[in-house]
């Protein structure tokens, strides 16, 4: 008994020393990609919009045990690290309009027509719903779950006001989307925040000032006509995985819509019990990331769209950083240098900036093992002779500029 009781305290230290080192490593970089001012914030308790709300507090005590401390003390010093991976509610305690059968097979296709304007939904699952000829006109769903749903002919209206001047007037936050299908979709002015597409297929859909910003997107295809205008896609993390079916010319891009980098510290959308499995295929996900860069790049490429005809990060430079991230040994050593040194050949200005860093090093190291200025001179050592000037340290920079040139 005794013994017992001795590895599950040994169990409780282990656990709290892991996970205050992940909380540690991670909260300081969460910081730069945490908005001002959460999407849903602007419905959540507003008293313009009509509230739906079911779980909404995170509940520590119902997180799996292989993450949660035995004992009540150990419980205490973990909470901090765990309130940190779990910042939302778990969405295996949302409401389930269909909880009374327990067989997938068996669940009705539920169909929905219309959704009251000015209405704000959160902690709720949609399973094997269909949204037929939806209008999406101020609706916001939080920390949602929909599976196997279809969005058929949904229609979102543009604001009253121009976009950059007017905040987003409905959309999806930390919502998860696993086997949906989006068709005929007509989306304006619409987020996607803090959340994850997995399995989801947009075909023939219209994109117009939407945002997807810190998503998860794992086997999301775009097939048929589709369109993004003054779309952008803002630091997509732990997953980017996205294809493009069909001809290029049918997937039409306008110089407003962006795309950034790939967020690889972020861990917005990686639950704890995920975090282990997700670590260890890394390199699996860094392949995926160039793979939908290149065919972002493609997209891009066939709209005629030049890198100084707007503001979007280098879709090849993001490429050939993903692709050296999922390397190992010589090879990926070579790709950081060449990612450090000339951004691949896309940022110059690090090429100045190693030079001048090559140029400074090696007047030190000249300083120090000596160096002959010419055939007709004598060696000089300062660091033997222990008589080093300012003077002498710009002649060793001197020589060590023209001995690279």
């Amino acid at each position: 008994m005794f013994l017992d009781g001795f590895k599950r305290v040994y169990y409780d230290i282990r656990l709290c020393l892991w996970l205050w080192f992940l909380y540690l490593k991670y909260a300081p970089l969460q910081h730069k990609y945490k908005e001002k001012k959460p999407f849903h914030s602007n419905f959540k308790d507003n008293q313009s919009y009509t509230q739906i709300c079911y779980n909404t507090k995170p509940i520590l005590s119902e997180i799996s045990s292989s993450h949660l401390p035995w004992f009540r003390p150990f419980k205490t010093l973990a909470k901090r690290p765990l309130l940190f991976f779990y910042r939302f509610p778990d969405k295996e305690n949302n409401y389930h309009p269909n909880k009374g059968i327990n067989l997938p097979h068996e669940t009705p296709a539920l169909r929905v027509k219309a959704i009251k304007p000015f209405t704000y939904l959160e902690g709720i699952t949609f399973y094997n719903f269909v949204f037929d000829h939806l209008k999406l006109k101020n609706v916001c769903f939080y920390n949602c779950s929909f599976y196997n749903c279809e969005f058929l002919n949904l229609h979102a209206p543009m604001a009253d006001v121009p976009f950059l001047s007017h905040p987003h007037k409905q959309g999806f936050s930390a919502c998860n989307f696993e086997h949906c299908y989006f068709k005929e979709c007509t989306l304006n002015n619409t987020y996607f925040n803090v959340g994850s597409l997995s399995l989801v297929w947009f075909e023939d859909t219209f994109f117009n000032n939407c945002q997807f910003i810190r998503m998860s997107f794992r086997q999301v295809h775009f097939k048929g006509e589709t369109s993004f205008n003054k779309t952008e896609i803002t630091l997509p993390s732990q997953y980017f995985d996205i294809s493009f079916l069909g001809s290029t010319e049918n997937f039409i891009v306008d110089t407003k819509s962006q795309i950034s980098g790939f967020c690889y510290h972020d861990i917005i959308n990686l639950p704890l019990d995920k975090y282990r499995h997700y670590h260890t295929r890394q390199k699996d996900v860094y392949s995926q990331v160039a793979d939908t860069y290149f065919a972002l790049d493609q997209v891009w490429a066939s709209n005629h769209i030049r890198e100084q005809d707007n503001h979007r990060v280098n879709l090849y430079y993001q490429r050939k950083k993903a692709e050296t991230r999922s390397k190992k040994g010589l090879s990926a050593l070579f790709g950081y240098l060449s990612e450090w040194t000339i951004g691949y050949g896309e940022k110059p200005f690090r090429a100045f900036a190693s030079i001048f860093v090559l140029v400074l090093l090696f007047s030190f190291i000249y300083i120090f093992t000596g160096f002959t200025p010419d055939s007709a001179s004598s060696p000089i050592g300062y660091f033997y002779n222990c008589t080093l000037t300012l003077n002498d340290w710009l002649q060793s920079l001197f020589f060590s500029f023209f001995t690279l040139v």
